[in-house]
């Protein structure tokens, strides 16, 4: 344990003294304490609070993440090429214990900045929150979303396969389809229509939601209702409308909202949680339009409707979105430096780099994969391209294998929404596929870094 410390202390200093580390320090600090001067949000407290978690928060990460790559990198690239690593080898020491210092000094230097870019983002926020000028709405407005966790309870999904199904048969039969066109595409594309039409309401027409919750109501509960319009397809400057709560199958509404809004951006009610809510663990939303006029009003199909359950306060959810991401830079240090254990300096910080690449296009990778090939579908090719294309899909799989670990679920963008980020989702994702994935990158990195020649100067 001696022998680990002392490798992760001389690895630190060797960091320090880098000029990239250095330069990177400076552009975090410039990041955290200067870029929110410069964003513009859409005026409201919310807005400019999120826009300087999400933005300026996510960008001090991103530059952290190129500072932990080059260190990582350099930690034992760097040595071998200065000829330091040679006179640390001649000393009764392991290569393993020597991985696992210079891992544990380039994680420990970049989650330590993590934290405290986390800590100046919390104090910024709160401290803005609290200011004198804010109005009374306006603080009550974000004490209620983004400065709380909230658990979102979603609706049940509906199959609109039957309803796509009946809607491709009418259209074959007026002739609005041409017989030969690929008949999984069109009917995906009937399927976003039937769902999007499932959620809209023609004047004096009710649209309704069934949420089962997660748990039943207590009297300790605080409940809100979001709704989002898809306003880019109503074209209507005004929605009248009328919000109603049921407990399951029931006739009696225990909560109704008028409202008459522009629709734009997510809108929030509180909810009471009165006697009549208490043990409901099955809930109806609906919501009645009220229009005078010919005009259909429509939700976004996917999170238009959510109900939301408090469940802890702004800090701990930033700090636990953190440990998430901590987990990812400590990834990304053993990438680093199981590639220098491999490759010279350049080289090793292109191949991990190139996995960050990877990791930003997860969301294309995902999508070929579920549609199983490269190929246009609609096509007919030669066994030499459905050859390339098998080839080119294990090589997918396995690329998706590699950045798996490093894909969560945009953390710092749920906590600028006030949206929970719970405990047991960092422990799952740290026990699940952090742990594994750098027991795995570990042994890769020592077992290339003991087959690795050193006594020849490079």
């Amino acid at each position: 344990m001696r022998q680990l410390f002392a490798i992760a202390q001389l690895t630190l200093r060797a960091a320090l003294r880098e000029r990239v580390a250095w330069s990177m320090l400076v552009l975090v600090a410039g990041t955290l304490l200067l870029l929110p001067l410069g964003l513009r949000a859409d005026g409201t407290l919310a807005g400019e609070l999120r826009m300087h978690v999400r933005y300026s928060t996510g960008i001090s990460v991103a530059l952290l993440a190129a500072m932990t790559l080059w260190v990582s990198c350099a930690a034992v690239a760097g040595d071998l090429s200065s000829k330091r690593l040679q006179m640390v080898l001649t000393k009764p020491v392991s290569r393993a214990v020597l991985w696992w210092g210079k891992w544990l000094a380039v994680s420990a230097l970049s989650v330590s900045l993590l934290m405290i870019c986390g800590g100046v983002t919390y104090w910024r926020v709160m401290q803005r929150a609290r200011d004198p000028g804010v109005s009374a709405e306006e603080r009550a407005r974000i004490e209620a979303t983004l400065l709380t966790a909230r658990r979102p309870e979603r609706p049940k999904e509906e199959d609109m396969t039957v309803r796509a199904l009946a809607l491709y048969d009418e259209q074959i039969r007026l002739g609005r389809i041409h017989p030969e066109a690929p008949k999984e595409d069109v009917l995906r594309e009937l399927q976003n229509l039937a769902l999007t039409f499932r959620y809209a309401a023609q004047q004096d027409e009710e649209v309704h939601w069934d949420f089962p919750l997660s748990r039943p109501l207590t009297e300790t509960d605080r409940l809100q209702l979001s709704f989002t319009f898809d306003g880019a397809s109503m074209g209507v400057s005004r929605i009248p409308g009328e919000w109603r709560i049921r407990v399951g199958d029931g006739e009696m509404a225990v909560f109704t909202a008028r409202i008459d809004q522009t629709p734009s951006g997510e809108t929030v009610l509180d909810v009471p949680v009165t006697e009549a809510l208490l043990g409901a663990d099955r809930l109806r939303v609906s919501f009645h339009n009220l229009s005078e006029e010919s005009q259909t009003v429509f939700f976004r199909t996917r999170d238009g409707v959510l109900l939301y359950r408090a469940a802890g306060g702004f800090g701990p959810n930033l700090f636990r979105a953190l440990a998430l991401l901590a987990g990812l830079l400590a990834l990304l240090a053993a990438l680093g430096v199981s590639a220098g254990s491999l490759f010279s300096l350049p080289v090793a910080c292109y191949a991990t780099a190139m996995i960050l690449v990877l990791q930003a296009f997860s969301g294309t990778l995902e999508r070929v994969l579920e549609e199983g090939t490269t190929l246009n579908p609609n096509r007919e090719y030669g066994a030499v391209m459905q050859s390339v294309d098998r080839a080119s899909m294990v090589a997918y799989r396995g690329m998706h294998a590699l950045i798996r670990p490093l894909d969560v679920d945009r953390p710092l963008d749920r906590v600028s929404r006030g949206v929970l980020v719970s405990a047991g989702e960092v422990g799952r994702t740290a026990g699940f596929r952090m742990l594994p994935g750098l027991a795995v990158i570990s042994l890769i990195g020592i077992g290339l870094f003991s087959r690795r020649e050193t006594g020849v100067a490079e």
